[in-house]
């Protein structure tokens, strides 16, 4: 059984995909961008 990941902690997909699944004890994740969530705008500097 497949489940949906959604949480209102991370930026909302933009495109028509989750932003992750659960299948078979795995957890599948989609890429993110480095946005800072008050303003939307890209993270400034390195990890």
């Amino acid at each position: 059984m497949k489940v949906i990941i959604n949480t209102d902690k991370a930026p909302s997909a933009i495109g028509p995909y989750s932003q992750g699944f659960i299948f078979n004890g795995l957890v599948f994740t989609s890429g993110q961008l480095p946005l800072y969530p008050k303003t939307m705008n890209l993270t400034e500097g390195g990890i």
